[in-house]
């Protein structure tokens, strides 16, 4: 996993980016409590996107879930939840803007991989080009439970250029019934000024939060915090999942 600072904090509290462990608990926890946050639409999002942030629900086979259960679902916002006072006729879009030329993404897997399911990603340039193809390592083992995964596209030799966008799929192939898919864009900016809305590099801003609860377990206010980040986008019914400590994504030939 990459090490990300939190740049969240700079932006709406004016400092300097310091790490979570760093900060004082009251602070921590003030820097992830308003919604208020996460008003605006990237002003540089360019022509029009879309995308899927939830998978179908029932499929068969291990992609059949019981009734109530979330669905397969991208952890990134989606624009519907994005106060837009300008252009409030543009289309949902599953979106996130990197610092990192090689981001992690991150999913909630609802079921089970039983050895006749396949999990792969794909990724695909603004010319729909397809750039990698990668599919779960077999040689590690699969998610036994519910929990929210980790896709490290470094592991994959993905290296982003600046400002282009970036169109990524994460599909389930089931082992009876129609494959499941959640897609998004990504865009790489090095930079993050100060005109960009705070969750605009939500991506960046998750990763940072994951890495210190896997680093301290026992860090209550990183919790907090990553469920924080998760209602304010919509996620809320996911934010308390387990993040699974496997999962290694390989890199396959080009079709």
């Amino acid at each position: 996993m990459s090490v990300y600072l939190v740049p969240l904090l700079t932006v709406s509290l004016g400092l300097n980016a310091p790490s979570l462990a760093d900060m004082p608990t009251d602070l921590r926890s003030a820097a992830f409590s308003s919604h208020s946050l996460w008003a605006g639409r990237p002003s540089n999002l360019g022509y029009p996107r879309d995308g899927t942030r939830r998978g179908g629900g029932s499929r068969g086979g291990v992609c059949d879930l019981s009734p109530g259960t979330s669905p397969l679902t991208a952890l990134m916002p989606d624009t519907a939840t994005w106060t837009d006072e300008v252009q409030p006729t543009l289309p949902d879009i599953v979106y996130s803007l990197t610092q990192q030329p090689a981001p992690d993404l991150w999913i909630y897997l609802p079921y089970r991989l039983e050895e006749a399911s396949q999990l792969r990603f794909t990724l695909k340039d603004d010319a729909g080009n397809q750039l990698v193809r990668g599919q779960l390592d077999p040689a590690e083992p699969l998610p036994a439970a519910t929990h929210i995964m980790e896709v490290a596209l470094g592991d994959l030799g993905v290296n982003l250029s600046p400002d282009r966008d970036y169109h990524w799929y994460v599909t389930v192939t089931c082992g009876q019934g129609p494959p499941v898919v959640v897609d998004g864009w990504l865009k790489h900016q090095p930079e993050r000024s100060d005109e960009d809305p705070s969750h605009g590099f939500f991506v960046d801003d998750l990763s940072s939060l994951a890495q210190s609860q896997q680093t301290n377990p026992d860090d209550g206010v990183a919790q907090s915090a990553w469920q924080e980040l998760l209602n304010a986008v919509g996620l809320e019914d996911i934010a308390a999942a387990p993040i699974a400590d496997c999962c290694r994504f390989i890199k396959l030939p080009q079709n």
